[in-house]
């Protein structure tokens, strides 16, 4: 799970190095960035991510599968 959050993260930063901002969605991402948004290992669904006042969050559940919001 670290290592595709680590991956999404960082193309989301390439993203807000080349636009100003972070994008909205991951669906913003150039494949040329992101080939393709991996799936959370606990629970095959994207990887979460949501934008906030003071930057982006990417996330997996964890394996107790509860979504806290990246907390």
């Amino acid at each position: 799970a670290l290592c595709r959050i680590t991956t999404v993260a960082l193309a989301c930063e390439r993203f807000r190095l080349k636009h100003g901002q972070f994008p909205n969605a991951l669906a913003e991402l150039p494949k040329e960035l992101l080939a393709a948004v991996p799936n959370d290992p606990y629970t095959d669904e994207p990887t979460r991510y949501k934008t906030t006042d003071t930057g982006a969050v990417v996330y997996a559940v964890g394996p107790d599968k509860t979504d806290d919001g990246g907390k």
